[in-house]
């Protein structure tokens, strides 16, 4: 018999299998850190809620097609749902929802309209921008306070002329679609990028920091009292243990035996003051700070000074010293 660390629960050798300590979203590594005590109830909870979440609707998630590890066709937006949200800000896509895309000659990652709908007055704008499952029906348009001099002027990205007249007459639009645009405008164009960061992607977080405790220390330690707290948060949502950090931009950077920077993950565990923390960046951009236990909680502190760097390039999952200016980052 064998313990989730999750769950709490002894279950027979056949109902566990491996949990990567990152998820595979994020790269696959050989002599990467996986566990065998999570159980596979528990793993396929999590790859429903917390993993998907943190790979498809969270700025991590987005920064993989960057990174190489998404192509931008597979992007499928969540409007104005997702917590993550891109928006041409300027010009005559001013307002609009924006996707990733492939550049033409170069497969390089660019930006491109979503498929939307947007109405105006008169052809400079401004307009207004629905995503096609967003769209109201002409009754609903006008029940909203708008006119149907609102309707003069109308914009269809991502679809085909027959696509933008069947979705039209669909919603009960009686008006001509004699000013219609198809085609976007050519060029760079200016997008704002802006992300909320919600209480999965917290939980998300500290599963990967639990996650790290039991592949460095040992499933024994991850189940020790003082991890209790931190452990719950992370299988049952509600109030994260103590103060979860986010301190902003990642400002370490880490060479390979090239002498090459890497581009991939980084992950520590250290003491540092009243906690037990993990710092956690993906794609080593913003630098996460998981407080999963108080030192006042163990009679003996061990000292935990472990870090691992996960190399998408060379895909290799390596150990690495914990830089000395993180350890000495401020408690609050």
């Amino acid at each position: 018999m064998r313990r989730c660390i999750y769950c709490s629960k002894h279950k027979d050798e056949t109902e566990f299998n491996r949990e990567h300590v990152i998820p595979q979203a994020f790269g696959m590594f050989e002599h990467n850190l996986v566990l065998e005590c999570v159980c596979a109830s528990c793993n396929q909870k999590f790859g429903d809620t917390v993993d998907r979440y943190l790979a498809r609707d969270s700025i991590e998630g987005y920064a993989r097609i960057s990174e190489g590890l998404k192509r931008p066709a597979e992007f499928k937006s969540l409007g104005r749902r997702s917590n993550v949200e891109m928006i041409f800000d300027g010009g005559p896509l001013h307002g609009a929802y924006a996707a990733p895309s492939e550049a033409a000659d170069d497969g390089s990652t660019g930006v491109k309209p979503a498929p939307q709908v947007g109405f105006a007055q008169n052809q400079e704008g401004p307009y207004k921008w629905y995503l096609l499952h967003e769209l109201p029906t002409q009754e609903d348009f006008l029940r909203q306070g708008h006119s149907r001099e609102d309707l003069r002027y109308i914009q269809f990205w991502g679809m085909t002329p027959k696509a933008a007249r069947e979705l039209w007459e669909h919603n009960g639009y009686r008006c001509g679609l004699d000013n219609v645009e198809l085609s976007a405008p050519t060029g760079p164009q200016p997008v704002k990028t802006t992300a909320t960061y919600s209480d999965v992607h917290i939980r998300a977080v500290f599963k990967i920091a639990i996650n790290y405790l039991a592949a460095t220390q040992g499933a024994k330690v991850a189940e020790h009292a003082a991890f209790e707290s931190a452990i719950k948060y992370v299988a049952e949502g509600g109030l994260p243990p103590w103060r979860h950090v986010l301190l902003g931009e990642n400002h370490w950077e880490f060479a390979n035996s090239d002498n090459k920077s890497v581009s991939g993950n980084y992950v520590a565990l250290l003491n540092a003051k009243n906690y037990v923390v993990v710092y956690l960046s993906i794609f080593m951009r913003q630098l996460w700070c998981a407080r999963i236990a108080q030192q006042k909680d163990f009679l003996v502190l061990p000292a935990w000074d472990v870090a691992h760097v996960f190399d998408i390039g060379a895909r290799q999952a390596v150990r690495v010293p914990v830089p000395a200016e993180l350890k000495a980052l401020p408690e609050e």
